[in-house]
C-alpha cells in the first residue's frame, strides 16, 4: 500500500525542509504579514512546505484509488511532523545557534503554531505538548488534502494553485499597489465592460451573419455613456465622502469624480471607450479577448485593495482569491469561442478589430504612469527593460538556437555610446581630458562642443551595437553549443575589462564611469513658445522604455514570420539540413547576431538615459545570466513568454524586496522546477500554422455586411 517512492520523496522533502528550517527561514519572515493579525508569511511557508510534500508523495499514485494516494501523502506529511518534533527536542537540549547562527528558537514558532512546547516537567511547570499535537493534526489534514488534490484535473490544479500564489503575492504588495485605482473608478470600468460584453455576446451568439462593426461600436459607446450618466446621477458629495457608497474607506476617485469637476464629457469619453472594448471582446482574437478580460479582472482586484485601505482583511483576500479562480478558469474557454467568431469575420473586419484593441491598449499605456507612484513606476520600468533585452536575446537563443552568454557586452556598448556622445569626455571636448566633477555645467557647455543629444546618439548606439555583434559572429560561425557560449562569454568579459581599463579612462571614465548624461528631451512646436517634454523621472522615462519595447517587438515579430525567421528556426533545428535546403547559413547567423545585439544596445541606451550615468559595475556577467534565465523560463522563441519571464524574474523580486534573503534560492528553485515540469517554458511558442494563415488570407469574403 505504501510505495517505496513515497519514502524516497519523503526523505528528500525532509532534507530540504530541514535545511531551510536551520537557515532561520521562520525568523526571516517573522514580521511579514499576509493578512494582518490573522495570517503571517511564516504560516504560509509551513502550509506550502507540507502541501508540496503531500502532493509530491501522492502524485505518482494518481491512477490508483484515493485511499492509497492519501495514505502515501500522510506518510510524507507525518514524517515532516516527526522531523520537526525531533528538531524541537534537540533545540530544547542543545544550543544549536552556536552552529546555525541565523536559527532562532523554534519554541514557539509557526511549527508549533505559536504554542510553547515543554518536553520535561519541572517543579513549577508541567509537560506541554499541545503544539506538537496541533502540528500532527495539521500535517494529517494537509496529507488528506494533498492526496485528494492529485485526482483533480490538471487545469483545476493549475487554476487553484496560480490563484492562491497570486493572492498571497498581492496581499504582500498591497500597500505598494492599493493606490493605483480607487474602488469607485474600478466599479465604473467593470460595470461598463461587463454590460457591453454581455450585450455584445448575446448579439453575436449563433448568428450566421456577423454584426456590422459600426453597430458594435455604437452599442459599446452608448452603453458606456449610459453607465457614465448613471454614475454622474448618483455621484453626490455624500457618495464621494469617506465611507460613502462610491468610496468606502479607500482613496477619493479620480475618474468618476470628473463629473464634480465639470469634466463630465471626459467621464463619458473614458467609459465610452471602455464600452467599446467590451463590445468588441466577444468577437476578438484570443489574445485580445483574454488580455482585456484579465485587465478588467486586475482592475477589480486593485479596486478591492484600495477599498480595504492599508490593512487587507480576510474577507477581501477571499474575494480576491475567488475572483482569480473564476477569472482564470472561464476566460480561456470564452476566449476560444470569441476567436472562433473572429475567424469567421472578413479580413477587413479582423484588421479593424485588432486596430481598435491596439488603440485602446495605446491609450491605457499612455495614461498608466499617471496612476503609478515612483516605486511602482521603477518596478514597471525594470520589467519593460528586461523584457526588451529578453526579446533581443531571444533572437539568438529562441529563434536561431545560438547560445550567447556575453549579451551584456551589447548592452554595455549601447549604454557607453550614449554616455560618450552626449557627455563630457576627450572625444566631445575637442581632445581635452576633463573631470566633469571639477568644472561647472556652463564650462562643460563651452569646452565640450562636440556633444550631441540623446535622439541623435540613440541610432548610433543601436547601429554600433548591431555591427559589433555581427563582427563577433564572423570568427565564430563554425562554433555551436557550449563552444559558442564560451566565446561569447569571453567577449563579454573583454568588453568589461576595456571599460574598466585606465588606458581608456579619458574616454570611458574607467571604474568611475561616465556622468552626467543629459536628460532626453523632445521639443514640440505647440503654441507660441512650444512645449518641451523632459524624460527626467521614473514616470516620464516609462515612455522611453515603452518606445524601445514596442520597437523590439515589432522588429522581432516581423522578422520571425518572414523568410528570415523561418531560416533561423531551420538552423536551430539542424544547421546541416538547413544548409542542404539552400539556406545561406552564414548570412542568416550574422543577421541573428546583429539584430540581437542591436536590441541589446537599444535597451542599454535607454537604461543609461534613465540612470544619467554608466558604470562598469552595471554590466557584468550576472546581467547576461538574468536575461538568459527569463528567456528560458518564459519560453525560448516566444515573445509573450519572454514578457512573462521578465515579470516573474525581474518584477516580483523587486516588489517583494523584503524577501531578499531567499531571492537566489527561489530563483534557482524556479529554474529547476520549470526545467523539470515544463522544459519548453511557461509560455512556449505556438508552432506557425502557415497553411491556416494562407487560407485566411486567400479565402473569399463571407456573405454579409461589414
Amino acid at each position: 500500500m505504501i510505495k517505496k517512492s513515497t519514502f524516497q520523496r519523503a526523505i528528500l522533502a525532509n532534507g530540504i525542509i530541514l535545511l531551510l528550517t536551520l537557515t532561520g527561514i521562520f525568523n526571516t519572515f517573522a514580521n511579514q504579514q499576509v493578512i494582518p493579525n490573522q495570517l503571517s508569511l511564516n504560516t504560509v511557508i509551513v502550509i506550502v512546505m507540507v502541501g508540496i510534500t503531500a502532493y509530491a508523495c501522492a502524485y505518482p499514485l494518481r491512477n490508483s484509488t484515493p485511499l492509497v494516494a492519501m495514505a502515501n501523502a500522510l506518510v510524507g506529511t507525518l514524517s515532516l511532523a516527526v522531523m520537526w518534533t525531533a528538531l524541537l527536542l534537540v533545540d530544547s537540549l542543545v544550543n544549536m545557534r552556536f552552529v546555525f547562527q541565523n536559527l532562532v528558537s523554534l519554541n514557539p514558532s509557526p511549527v508549533t503554531f505559536g504554542e510553547t512546547v515543554r518536553f520535561v516537567a519541572t517543579e513549577t511547570e508541567t509537560i506541554q505538548l499541545g503544539g506538537i499535537f496541533t502540528l500532527f493534526i495539521f500535517c494529517a489534514m494537509m496529507g488528506a488534502i494533498g492526496g485528494f488534490a492529485v485526482f483533480l484535473s490538471l487545469r483545476t490544479q493549475l487554476v487553484i494553485g496560480i490563484s492562491a500564489v497570486l493572492t498571497v503575492v498581492l496581499a504582500l504588495i498591497s500597500t505598494k499597489i492599493n493606490g493605483i485605482i480607487t474602488f469607485p473608478d474600478a466599479a465604473a470600468f467593470i460595470a461598463t465592460f461587463a454590460l457591453a460584453y454581455v450585450v455584445s455576446w448575446g448579439l453575436n451568439r449563433k448568428r450566421e451573419v456577423p454584426l456590422p462593426q459600426w453597430l458594435l461600436m455604437t452599442v459599446g459607446a452608448v452603453l458606456g455613456a449610459f453607465v457614465a450618466v448613471a454614475f454622474l446621477a448618483i455621484g453626490t458629495d455624500e457618495a464621494f465622502a469617506r465611507g460613502g457608497i462610491l468610496r468606502g474607506i479607500g482613496s477619493a476617485p479620480k475618474i468618476i469624480d470628473m463629473g464634480q469637476r465639470d469634466l463630465w464629457w471626459g467621464l463619458i469619453l473614458v467609459l465610452g471607450i471602455t464600452g467599446l472594448a467590451g463590445a468588441f471582446a466577444p468577437r476578438a482574437e484570443r489574445m485580445s479577448h483574454n488580455t482585456s478580460v484579465y485587465f478588467i479582472l486586475m482592475v477589480a482586484i486593485l479596486g478591492l485593495l484600495n477599498s480595504a485601505g492599508r490593512i487587507l482583511p480576510l474577507e477581501s483576500a477571499l474575494a480576491i482569491f475567488a475572483l482569480l479562480v473564476v477569472g482564470i478558469a472561464i476566460t480561456p474557454s470564452f476566449g476560444g469561442k470569441a476567436h472562433a467568431i473572429f475567424t469567421e469575420l472578413k479580413r477587413g473586419s479582423r484588421l479593424q478589430s485588432r486596430g481598435v484593441f491596439l488603440l485602446i491598449l495605446a491609450g491605457v499605456v499612455m495614461v498608466a504612469p499617471q496612476f503609478m507612484g515612483v516605486s511602482l513606476a521603477n518596478n514597471i520600468n525594470l520589467i519593460i527593460l528586461y523584457a526588451t533585452l529578453g526579446i533581443g536575446l531571444n533572437v539568438m537563443i529562441g529563434y536561431a538556437g545560438l547560445l550567447d552568454l556575453g549579451f551584456v557586452a551589447s548592452i554595455a556598448i549601447g549604454a557607453y555610446t550614449i554616455g560618450i556622445l552626449t557627455g563630457p569626455n576627450i572625444l566631445t571636448c575637442n581632445g581635452v581630458a576633463i573631470n566633469p566633477n571639477l568644472i561647472t555645467l556652463d564650462e562643460i557647455n563651452v569646452l565640450c562642443t562636440g556633444r550631441i543629444d540623446f535622439w541623435g546618439a540613440l541610432p548610433i548606439a543601436v547601429i554600433l551595437s548591431g555591427l559589433t555583434g555581427a563582427m563577433l559572429g564572423i570568427p565564430v560561425l563554425g562554433l555551436r553549443g557550449d563552444y559558442l557560449a564560451i566565446v561569447t562569454l569571453g567577449f563579454g568579459e573583454i568588453i568589461n575589462r576595456i571599460i574598466y581599463s585606465d588606458k581608456f579612462k579619458p574616454l570611458m571614465g574607467g571604474a568611475q564611469g561616465l556622468s552626467p548624461i543629459p536628460v532626453p528631451e523632445i521639443f514640440l512646436p505647440v503654441g507660441d513658445e512650444g512645449v518641451t517634454l523632459i524624460f527626467g523621472n521614473s514616470t516620464s522615462v516609462f515612455y522611453l522604455y515603452i518606445f524601445g519595447f514596442l520597437l523590439a517587438i515589432f522588429v522581432t515579430y516581423r522578422l520571425s514570420i518572414s523568410r528570415q525567421g523561418r531560416s533561423w528556426r531551420a538552423i536551430r533545428a539542424d544547421e546541416d539540413v538547413a544548409e542542404a535546403m539552400g539556406i545561406h547559413t552564414i548570412r542568416t547567423k550574422l543577421m541573428a547576431f546583429g539584430v540581437s545585439s542591436a536590441i541589446g544596445g537599444l535597451g542599454g541606451a535607454i537604461l543609461a538615459a534613465q540612470l544619467q550615468s554608466v558604470t562598469p559595475e552595471n554590466y557584468k556577467l550576472a546581467f547576461s545570466i538574468n536575461v538568459l534565465a527569463l528567456v528560458i523560463i518564459g519560453g525560448m522563441g516566444s515573445i509573450p513568454g519572454v514578457i512573462l519571464g521578465a515579470v516573474v524574474l525581474a518584477g516580483l523580486p523587486e516588489l517583494l524586496r523584503e524577501l531578499d534573503s531567499y531571492r537566489l534560492l527561489a530563483f534557482g528553485g524556479l529554474l529547476v522546477l520549470v526545467m523539470l515540469v515544463k522544459s519548453e517554458g511557461l509560455l512556449p511558442p505556438t508552432p506557425p500554422r502557415l497553411t491556416e494563415q494562407a487560407r485566411l488570407l486567400s479565402q473569399a469574403e463571407p456573405t454579409g455586411t461589414d
